[in-house]
């Protein structure tokens, strides 16, 4: 097993078990991660002692709740240290992408990858950073694309266990269940009779929210000492999970800037408009200015409506302050 370096106090060597001294290392970094970043003594510490113990950790073969503690670790530090440790990085999520094409891996080492990759997934910033500091560099690996092709060959691993395709978000009714504690729950007191679990949802082919998910990540478990119990389909749910995050990221960020800029609303408009409406009601001609009015708006109205508005490309607005980030998008 991998073990963490000694540290010196008075001259005395002290060595600190991988748990506790990963444990002590996590509490630290999640208060103090944006002190560590603005310091190079800090970064430097990180890059030469912390992350080659990680990288060995996702190397070999280490204990459960040592190799969780690593991960949590590693979830803190790519989003804030990332631009400071680009060949570090670069290593670390190499090993990712290559623990999910190992097939023969325990599948709770596999989860915890992905597990990890979904955290990073929720912030599309990183995800556009990942892509700017390795696939878009000549040179450096293409993190983002192994990994998405990564998904790929782990969703096609075991096509009968997603029930190839004719069940992958199917639903049925769990007969197993009395009627008794159907009608309890049905009055609202869900979990008031407490019943073994199914054993069997383990092992149930397609994927469905019910038999595919946990109510603990793996990389939230750092109480305990052994592998929990996995459903068989819920690696192959947190695949889907992350495509539909990535996707989700992308369509957030792109899809504001397709906006015609009418289609926007503006309240000072139709405040100017209400006043403007309210002059002429007060005015004696009020009648023939608003007939006259009320024609050429049908007019316009039927004019616009007649026209379908063409969404605008993202990629043509190369003055606004975001269009690097727009380029980037849709490269990846």
């Amino acid at each position: 097993m991998a073990q963490l370096p000694s540290i010196r106090l008075h001259r005395m060597p002290i060595t600190l078990t991988p748990e506790f001294g990963l444990e002590l290392l996590e509490s630290l970094l999640t208060v103090h991660i944006d002190t560590v970043a603005k310091h190079p003594e800090f970064v430097h510490m990180i890059r030469t002692r912390l992350m080659p113990f990680v990288i060995k950790v996702l190397s070999e073969k280490s204990s459960y709740n040592v190799t969780v503690r690593t991960f949590r670790l590693l979830r803190l530090l790519v989003p804030k240290l990332l631009p400071a440790m680009i060949a570090e990085t670069q290593m670390a999520m190499s090993l990712l992408n290559h623990l999910l094409d190992a097939s023969s891996l325990v599948t709770w080492k596999r989860v915890l990858c992905l597990e990890l990759w979904r955290d990073i997934h929720d912030d599309p910033t990183l995800i556009r950073n990942v892509y700017t500091h390795f696939d878009q560099v000549k040179g450096n690996k293409s993190l983002l694309g192994d990994h998405l092709s990564s998904l790929v060959r782990l969703a096609a691993e075991k096509p009968a266990v997603i029930g190839l395709g004719q069940r992958s978000s199917g639903y049925e009714a769990d007969h197993s269940i009395p009627a008794e504690q159907l009608a309890v729950e049905a009055g609202g007191l869900s979990g008031a009779i407490s019943l073994p679990a199914d054993e069997m949802n383990l092992n149930r082919q397609g994927l469905n929210a019910k038999w595919s998910s946990v109510r603990t990540s793996c990389i939230d478990q750092v109480d305990k000492t052994e592998p929990p119990v996995l459903p068989a389909t819920y690696l192959y749910s947190l695949v889907l999970t992350i495509i539909n995050r990535f996707s989700d990221g992308l369509a957030r960020f792109l899809l504001p800037f397709t906006l015609q800029p009418d289609e926007k609303p503006k309240r000072k408009q139709k405040s100017v408009l209400k006043q403007q409406n309210q002059d002429i009601l007060s005015s004696p001609d009020h009648h023939k200015d608003l007939t006259k009015e009320s024609t050429t708006a049908q007019s316009s109205n039927a004019s616009s409506s007649s026209g379908k508005k063409i969404p605008v490309n993202p990629l043509r607005l190369e003055d606004h302050e975001e269009f690097e980030q727009i380029r980037i998008s849709a490269l990846v």
